[in-house]
């Protein structure tokens, strides 16, 4: 997106062999910031592979540049407070595969004494029709800002497809 407008913008200014002004280069270099705002990755865009149940991002837009967490079917823990990857109360975007249910705990003792999750993303209904569910920022969301920065304990489960059985 980022080449197009170049391109473009630079198509125009050569064909009418007419300075720019500051003003025209003022709008074309805040149409670039649009369209390289546009351009950027969004979880959906990243993606989630087929055998992971969810994964968790640090940074928004689940940006694979910073540290995450992949989990498979089964994975429950607690997110470390020290730790080179991914640390308690870190975690801000995230991917739930279709079929899976991720279950998010903000007290790091939530999981281990049973309490009822803080969170539930359920996509484990033959009704979300092979959909994942991404959330570029948890701090956007109202029925997940509670969670932004605060998650500690997780646990992801899956249910078999139904298809071909």
């Amino acid at each position: 997106m980022f080449v197009l407008c170049l391109t473009l913008l630079g198509l125009v200014s050569t064909r009418f062999a007419t300075p720019i002004g500051p003003k025209t280069a003022a709008a074309g270099v805040a149409a670039l910031a649009i369209a390289a705002k546009l351009a950027e990755d969004e979880c959906d865009d990243v993606g989630i592979e087929d055998n992971m149940c969810a994964v968790l991002y640090d940074e928004q837009k689940c940006k694979r540049s910073s540290s995450y967490l992949s989990l498979r079917d089964k994975d429950e823990g607690v997110l470390p407070l020290f730790t080179t990857g991914l640390r308690r109360n870190d975690v801000e975007s995230l991917i739930v595969h279709y079929r899976c249910k991720l279950e998010l705990w903000d007290d790091d003792e939530g999981l281990k004494n049973g309490d009822r999750p803080d969170l539930v993303i359920d996509r484990t209904s033959r009704t979300n029709l092979g959909r994942n569910k991404y959330v570029d920022n948890l701090g956007d969301e109202d029925e997940y800002k509670h969670l932004d920065e605060k998650i500690s304990a997780y646990r992801c489960t899956c249910r078999e497809s139904s298809v071909g059985k």
